[in-house]
C-alpha cells in the first residue's frame, strides 16, 4: 500500500474513534449522557404583575404589589425557579425590585425586602402568588426598564443560567424634579402639554383649585386636599404617558436644574413678590404662554 495512503487511513481512523463515530453508526441512538442526546424543551414561566395579563398596569412603587407566576410545558413535574432582577450591566440605569413570599392576609405596613425569591411552580400550571416592590435607590428612568427573570433552580436551589421567563415592568415613583433626567423631564412636560392643549383638561384642575381655595387652604384640610388633588392630576398625566410620575420641588434645597428655561423657567429678576420668567422652547414656552 502506498505509504501516504496508509498514513491518511491511520489519521482518519484516529479521528473517527476520538469523535465516537467509528464505534457508533450515524443512525444509532446517542446514550443519555451524550451531549447529542435529545433533551425535552425547557418549560416556560409566565409572570403577571398586579395579577393581570395586561401590561398597561405593570407599574410598581415602594409599596407591595401582588403578582403571580405559573409554568407551562412542565412535562408532569413541578418546577423550582428563582426570581431575580436582570444583571446590572444589561440596563445600568434601569429599575430594580425586591421580592417577598405571599402571605394571606398580607401584613400591614410591610413590603418586599429580598433580592431573590425561590418558588415551586406546580406542573398543572396553577398560579403561585408572590409580592414585589421597587428597590429604594433603584427607581426606573424609562418605561419597562426593570426586568424580572425566572431562573431554573439547581439541585440545591442555586440560581442557574437557564432563564425560563422574563417580565418587564417599571418602578414608577415621584422624584425630586431637580434630579430628573432630560428624558424624564421631557416626558413630564409633553404629558402636561397634551393634557392642556389637546385634552383641554388642565384648566379644569386650575379651576378646581381656585374654587376650593377656602376649603383647601388655611386649615387642617390643606394636606389631605392637596394629596388628593395632586394624585388626580398625576393620574390624568399618566393617562397621556404611563411612564410619568409627578415630580416634586424640594424647596429647602438648591434646585439649579429646575428653574431653567427648558423646565420651569429661568428667573430674570423683578420687583416685589413677582419675578420675570423666561422659557427657552416648546413645550414649556407654550405652557407659559
Amino acid at each position: 500500500m502506498n505509504r501516504k495512503l496508509f498514513t491518511f487511513l491511520l489519521l482518519l481512523t484516529a479521528s473517527l474513534a476520538a469523535r465516537g463515530s467509528w464505534a457508533q453508526p450515524p443512525d444509532a441512538p446517542n446514550p443519555p449522557d451524550s451531549p447529542y442526546y435529545p433533551r425535552p424543551p425547557l418549560p416556560v414561566v409566565e409572570i403577571q404583575i398586579n395579577r393581570t395579563p395586561e401590561t398597561t398596569d405593570d407599574y410598581v412603587t415602594w409599596g407591595p404589589t401582588f403578582c403571580q407566576a405559573r409554568v407551562q410545558g412542565a412535562n408532569g413535574q413541578d418546577v423550582r425557579v428563582v426570581l431575580t432582577n436582570d444583571p446590572e450591566a444589561d440596563l445600568p440605569d434601569g429599575g430594580d425590585v425586591l421580592f417577598a413570599a405571599w402571605r394571606d392576609p398580607w401584613p400591614a405596613r410591610t413590603t418586599a425586602t429580598e433580592p431573590t425569591l425561590a418558588l415551586t411552580l406546580p406542573a398543572d400550571g396553577s398560579w403561585v402568588p408572590f409580592v414585589v416592590a421597587g428597590k429604594v435607590g433603584k427607581p426606573s428612568t424609562n418605561d419597562k426598564d426593570a426586568i424580572i427573570e425566572a431562573h431554573l433552580a439547581g439541585e440545591v436551589g442555586e440560581i442557574t443560567d437557564a432563564i425560563l421567563g422574563k417580565q418587564a415592568l417599571m418602578v414608577r415613583v415621584r422624584k425630586n424634579a431637580n434630579g430628573l433626567t432630560p428624558a424624564e423631564r421631557d416626558r413630564f412636560l409633553n404629558a402636561l402639554r397634551t393634557l392642556h392643549f389637546v385634552d383641554n383638561h388642565y384648566a379644569v384642575y386650575q379651576e378646581i383649585h381656585s374654587i376650593a381655595s377656602r376649603e383647601a387652604h388655611g386649615g387642617p384640610a390643606f394636606p389631605p386636599w392637596h394629596r388628593a388633588a395632586v394624585l388626580q392630576l398625576e393620574r390624568a398625566l399618566q393617562a397621556v404617558d404611563s411612564s410619568v410620575a409627578m415630580p416634586y420641588w424640594k424647596f429647602d434645597a438648591p434646585a439649579p436644574n429646575l428653574f431653567q428655561e427648558d423646565f420651569m423657567g429661568a428667573n430674570q429678576g423683578g420687583g416685589g413678590p413677582w419675578a420675570s420668567v423666561v422659557f427657552a422652547s416648546r413645550p414649556t414656552a407654550e405652557l407659559a404662554g
